[in-house]
């Protein structure tokens, strides 16, 4: 098959996901927490639902169905869903992880 293990890396470089996060103010993502080192399961999001009613809310991170509040087995937490995607933490980092 055509693997090249580049497809899998952060789409940063730790230079890089410094700069981003000292630029804003606001919560990192996925990928600018893997460039500074950090460690985090596998994540993928699947579907996105997101709707004015925090009830309707909802997300299959990993093909699993979470609302907020949801934990993934490997301990990720769904805080927020949000109109891009969700605000998630694991072992007290909090992070985005958006659709493309």
């Amino acid at each position: 098959p055509d693997y090249d293990a580049r497809d899998y890396q952060p789409a940063l470089s730790p230079a890089q996901a410094s700069a981003a996060a000292a630029s804003r103010s606001d919560v990192p993502s996925r990928d600018e927490v893997l460039a500074q080192g950090a460690s985090l399961p596998d994540l993928r999001l699947d579907l996105h639902v997101y709707d004015s009613d925090p009830a309707s809310r909802f997300v299959f991170i990993n093909m699993r169905k979470l609302r907020e509040g949801d934990s993934l087995p490997e301990g990720v937490r769904v805080d927020e869903i949000t109109q891009r995607g969700a605000k998630l933490s694991f072992r007290g980092t909090t992070f985005t992880l958006e659709g493309n």
